[in-house]
């Protein structure tokens, strides 16, 4: 899962920006627990922030914390449910955790955002060729 950074910051939202790009470099650098911090503060500031959700669900799924990676995620889907980066990501920890109809489903989700979505589509293939499909 490639983590997200903020778009530039603005004056009502630097704070909530700073965070969130401060918490992708740490999730870039494998530490894990640092940017779930950082993605804490700004879901504090801002828990209307679906970027860090999506990043800290992400950082969850790294180190294997599937209930909170999926609830964060789900999070993220119901503040921008178009967002493609949602569904790919939490398609992915539903296939590592071996829920391949949810994950195809959410693949599925991703390409119809994005069809050419060429990752969407080797994971979905991927998750078909586990189930024998």
């Amino acid at each position: 899962m490639t983590p997200e950074p903020q778009e530039q910051p603005n004056d009502s939202n630097d704070l909530v920006v700073a965070h969130v790009n401060r918490g992708v470099d740490f999730l870039e650098n494998g530490e894990y627990v640092k940017a779930i911090v950082e993605f804490n503060a700004a879901i504090r500031i801002n828990p209307d922030e679906p970027v860090a959700y999506m990043n800290r669900g992400s950082a969850f799924a790294a180190i294997e914390i599937t209930e909170l990676a999926i609830a964060d995620l789900n999070a993220a889907i119901s503040l921008e449910s178009g967002d493609a980066r949602a569904y790919f990501n939490r398609g992915n920890v539903y296939a590592q955790s071996g829920m391949h109809a949810d994950a195809i489903r959410d693949y599925n989700t991703a390409i119809r955002i994005v069809p050419h979505n060429a990752i969407a589509h080797h994971n979905r293939g991927s998750v078909f060729s586990t189930i024998g499909e």
